[in-house]
């Protein structure tokens, strides 16, 4: 079985999705399922990853791209040679060329909206979510009808995405959605000052994730003689970036919170590892995949109450819910420090992590689901 994946960027880098489809693919693999990649933005050192890549040069973050569009006649005998193709994401031109591919070839599909749908990108009445309405009524609203199966990866984002775009169609289905760490490389560090909090917040540096209320929140610690240290990691040459960096020397936390640039891999699952706690205050995510990264190496979150994840993790006992307020985070990792206090709980806590990732979200156990999922729609 050969499937085509169509993404606007395949590098680590841009989140989530890629990374799931990164500890997936290997998986397809030996299931004798090659994976090839249509994208915009490829990063050559992760190419080995899957059978083909073809990468094409795009304008705007629209993403579009002349040269694609006209792939789809001159690349036609490789086009045509895929079972099943799978858009990733919605209201950039990937995903009307995935489309226009499905009507040249007769390729089915299926499209993972990755929280894409989520009303919380629709509350800014801005020229960004004025251009989403046209895009919508031009060809996503299609895009969605003819998919085989809409995969959505967390039931409050199945819900979420039917109230505002989806309108229920009933080609919705739930993906099991996970990763596979070898977790024994990975020897925990055990911080024997029960009175030094460790976190550690692990993806992009964007306004959705809401670090500069983690930052505040860190200061509302200091004062109420809580120690804690903060790595984040994926800090990037952004105007974000540099608008919390100065943020964090104005209220001198340099040495309680540690910037970090992007890493990966090993270095990435040690710093992980040896976190007492790891952190998602955003006010949006879907399926967040550095969430599950946590857990398989039984380290608990606090994270937001507006993450998709929060009330399945809550309900394992693996997590620390939070409001997205400086008060309401800091008010976690007050929680979070008396956890850590008491031996007892916080080793509960660790073993519901590791409990939670291995019965739900590690690959070894849903694969097999995944693969009917992708075999049910390709081609026949």
């Amino acid at each position: 079985m050969r499937i085509l994946r169509i993404i606007s960027s395949i590098s680590k880098k841009a989140g989530g999705p890629q990374n799931g489809i990164y500890y997936l693919s290997p998986i397809l693999k030996k299931k004798g399922i090659d994976t090839s990649i249509i994208t915009f933005e490829d990063d050559k050192k992760f190419s080995t990853a899957f059978d083909e890549i073809y990468t094409f040069r795009s304008i705007t973050n629209y993403k579009f791209s002349l040269e694609a569009l006209f792939s789809i006649f001159s690349l036609r005998s490789s086009f045509s040679k895929y079972d099943l193709i799978i858009i990733h994401g919605h209201w950039q031109f990937h995903v009307l060329l995935g489309f226009l591919i499905n009507i040249l070839y007769k390729t089915p599909y299926l499209i993972y909206p990755h929280g894409m749908l989520d009303p919380y990108f629709m509350k800014k009445k801005n020229i960004r979510s004025f251009l989403k309405y046209i895009i919508w009524f031009v060809y996503e609203k299609s895009v969605l009808r003819n998919a085989k199966r809409i995969c959505f990866t967390s039931k409050n984002e199945l819900i979420k995405s039917c109230d505002i775009f989806n309108s229920k169609n009933n080609n919705n289905i739930l993906v099991p959605y996970g990763l596979e760490i070898n977790t024994k490389k990975y020897k925990k560090n055990f911080n024997k000052n029960r009175d030094l909090l460790n976190i550690i917040y692990l993806g992009r540096f964007s306004s959705k994730k809401n670090l500069s209320s983690l930052v505040k929140a860190i200061k509302l610690c200091l004062k109420d003689n809580i120690f804690v240290k903060v790595k984040m990691i994926g800090f990037d040459e952004s105007k974000y970036s540099e608008n919390l960096k100065q943020l964090i020397n104005k209220l001198k936390l340099n040495k309680e919170i540690e910037l970090i640039k992007y890493i990966q891999n090993d270095e990435k699952y040690l710093y992980l590892s040896n976190a007492d706690f790891s952190i998602i205050p955003s006010f949006q995510e879907n399926f967040c995949i550095s969430a599950i990264e946590s857990l398989a190496l039984g380290v608990p979150i606090i994270i937001s109450r507006d993450c998709d994840l929060s009330k399945d993790l809550n309900a394992s006992g693996s997590a620390i819910i939070s409001g997205t307020s400086p008060n309401s985070i800091f008010n976690s990792l007050k929680n979070a420090s008396l956890i850590k206090k008491d031996k007892t709980s916080f080793k509960n806590m660790q073993m519901n992590a590791l409990k939670t990732y291995q019965n739900n979200y590690s690959l070894k156990n849903s694969a097999e689901k995944i693969i009917k999922i992708f075999k049910d729609a390709k081609r026949h």
